[in-house]
């Protein structure tokens, strides 16, 4: 093999001296000598050896040369490829993996590219006999000058990629569909979640290469044309995006049957490996067009993945499949904006029943007096409320008589722009000026009323107040206004007691107990009951009989229903005792405890504790004035069973 080598590398020596002007001795009329040939010999090779040694060259021929006898495509893996593969790179067609001997996309973009320089039709990597005969003619001996190994890198990077491997026979299982998030759909959506489909691969690997979609409008549907309703369809695995169609070209949509009007597209060109043992999770998305014909009255679409729709290939390129025609999800597109929808809710930051302490020569300030949710709940869009009308009753005058200022507080946004109607129940109507009051879609906000109150004079004193919502009144859009069927719910607050002195109680801090206590004998079993609740004295002293006689309360059953029996009640207080009243001082605290004991004298009776109010004055006489328990449920205990 050496000696062949070299037989070779005198030939192409002796051609390449002739080209640089070596001379040759002159031609003797007679016939030389064995020896003297002998020595012309050794002369020219030790030309060719000096010549070679100034240019550092090697004459061996370049791999690329090799004969290509067959034609190559996606998928192949060979040694022919690996040579197709060296002799791209050799003419500066880059393919990032190398020479893997595995036709895949690099190798297949490398050939389209030099297909192109070549002037070769049509350009679509594919190496058949056109394109072969083409490398063929190029491939010729080379002169390759020696390369010199680059030192190692301090700091090595990471090695490039190559194309992975596959292995087994594998088969595709377990094939199976479910809704995607988004089924319920607008026009103008995008990248809405339709589909989730899902599959086991068995036995070995899958490259997956193809993936179809079918779509079948409903009988119904003003709009039958895929194309005039699809934006793009995409797959996904989790966030990655793994092939994307644009849906909107005719082009690219196949009728399957055209008097049933089904239509497949095709996302083709896939790479997408799933190994063996895997479950495969994917995602369909699509984006809907804007101004689809019908939708105002809703198109409906069947879409699925047709039998066979899935394609791949295994490490022996033998052929599997997935899909299941029967197996379909249903989309609903509705027009822009049908979704959007504004709920008035009650607030859980809406204000207990109280007493709001005023003055009686000054303004209060504002004070909460009612507080309601927006939610947008399903909408998918914002919600930009324009007007929100809030009703507000009082039990005595008009609105104006009390009121000197109102605004409307949301997050950290004060809204003060309003038109009020007076009255007993006034209209007070908030107005907001262009993408002031946005909702975000899908979001639940708290707006709150605040009234700055005027002074209160005595003979309103204990005047109440109370404030509502209703969605039918108010004005908002999404997409578009809107409509009386977007918007629902009402939204009602406690009513509030307004005065300048007296008692108040605060509702977070009350303390309930309820305990059985079961006794000798039949018929003796007993409850204890126990409400403690903290009272504000505000404008004036406030003076409460410790007999128990002034505290009102009633033992009910579980829905409310007074007993008959009233129990043995006691009351207590952390206030200091004055003669026989309990003493709290104008501005300050103190807790004031109702504790009953019941003895039904039957079985299994069902009884709770409710506290009505406290009766009261400002000094050591019989009680003139008395504090209401509002709301009901806030002062109540537990309901026990007392069994005997």
């Amino acid at each position: 093999m050496k000696h062949k080598t070299f037989k070779q590398s005198m030939v192409g020596g002796i051609i390449a001296l002739s080209l640089v002007g070596i001379t040759f001795p002159a031609p003797y009329a007679s016939a030389a000598t064995a020896a003297e040939l002998q020595a012309q010999i050794q002369s020219l090779l030790a030309q060719i050896a000096a010549l070679q040694s100034q240019l550092g060259a090697k004459t061996t021929p370049s791999q690329s040369c090799s004969i290509f006898n067959r034609d190559l495509t996606l998928g192949v893996q060979s040694d022919e490829v690996t040579r197709l593969q060296n002799f791209l790179i050799s003419k500066g067609y880059t393919i990032p993996a190398g020479a893997t001997g595995y036709f895949g996309g690099q190798t297949q973009q490398a050939l389209v590219k030099f297909q192109k320089a070549e002037g070769i039709s049509p350009a679509v990597g594919y190496f058949g006999p056109l394109t072969r005969g083409r490398v063929q003619n190029m491939c010729t001996p080379v002169v390759t000058p020696p390369t010199t190994t680059p030192p190692a890198p301090s700091n090595p990077t990471t090695e490039t990629p190559t194309e992975e491997i596959l292995s087994g026979e594998a088969s595709i299982e377990r094939f199976d569909v479910k809704d995607g998030d988004d089924t319920d759909l607008e026009e103008g959506d995008k990248n809405a979640e339709i589909m989730e489909v899902s599959f086991r691969v068995s036995d070995g690997d899958v490259r997956i290469n193809r993936f179809d979609l079918g779509f079948t409008p409903d009988s119904g549907n003003d709009e039958n044309d895929p194309w005039d309703t699809f934006g793009t369809l995409s797959i996904y695995q989790g966030t990655k995006k793994i092939a994307e169609v644009d849906a909107s070209k005719e082009k690219n949509w196949r009728e399957d049957e055209p008097m049933n009007g089904s239509y497949t597209l095709r996302l083709s060109g896939l790479n997408y490996i799933v190994k063996e043992s895997k479950t495969v999770e994917l995602t369909v998305k699509a984006s809907i067009q804007k101004n689809v014909k019908g939708t105002a009255n809703g198109e409906i679409w069947n879409v699925f993945v047709p039998t066979n729709g899935i394609r791949g290939l295994d490490a022996d390129k033998a052929v599997v499949y997935a899909g299941n025609t029967a197996d379909a999800v249903t989309l609903n597109i509705d027009r822009a904006g049908a979704t959007d929808e504004l709920l008035v809710r009650r607030s859980n930051a809406d204000l207990n029943a109280t007493t709001l302490q005023l003055k009686d020569n000054n303004r209060s300030g504002f004070l909460p007096i009612f507080s309601f949710d927006l939610d947008t709940d399903d909408s998918k869009n914002d919600i930009e409320v324009r007007k929100i009308p809030v009703s507000i009753t009082v039990s005595t005058s008009t609105l104006s008589t009390f009121m000197r200022d109102i605004r409307l507080v949301v997050g950290n946004k004060t809204y003060t722009d309003e038109v009020t109607v007076d009255g007993q129940t006034g209209v007070v109507t908030f107005e907001f000026d262009r993408d002031d009051f946005i909702i975000d879609a899908g979001d639940r906000i708290t707006a709150t009323v605040e009234v700055d109150f005027k002074a209160l004079s005595a003979e309103h004193e204990g005047t109440t107040i109370g404030a509502a919502v209703v969605a039918d009144d108010i004005v908002a859009e999404g997409t578009d206004d809107l409509s009386l069927d977007q918007l629902s719910g009402t939204a009602t607050g406690d009513t509030h007691t307004m005065a300048t002195k007296g008692t108040a109680v605060n509702t977070t801090t009350i303390a309930t107990s309820a305990v059985v206590t079961t006794a000798n004998g039949e018929a003796n079993d007993y409850a204890t009951f126990s409400i403690t609740v903290p009272v504000t004295a505000f404008g004036q002293d406030v003076y409460i009989p410790n007999s128990g006689t002034s505290v009102v309360y009633k033992l009910t059953d579980a829905t409310g229903n007074a007993l008959t029996a009233s129990g043995t009640a006691i009351v207590t207080s952390s206030a200091d005792e004055r003669g026989n009243y309990f003493f709290i001082a104008e501005d300050s605290t103190e807790t004031v405890t109702l504790t009953v004991t019941y003895v039904p004298g039957a079985t299994n009776t069902v009884a709770r504790l409710q506290l009505m109010g406290i009766g009261y004055s400002n000094d050591t006489v019989t009680p003139d004035t008395t504090w209401t328990a509002r709301p009901e449920n806030k002062y109540r205990t537990n309901v026990v069973t007392i069994v005997n």
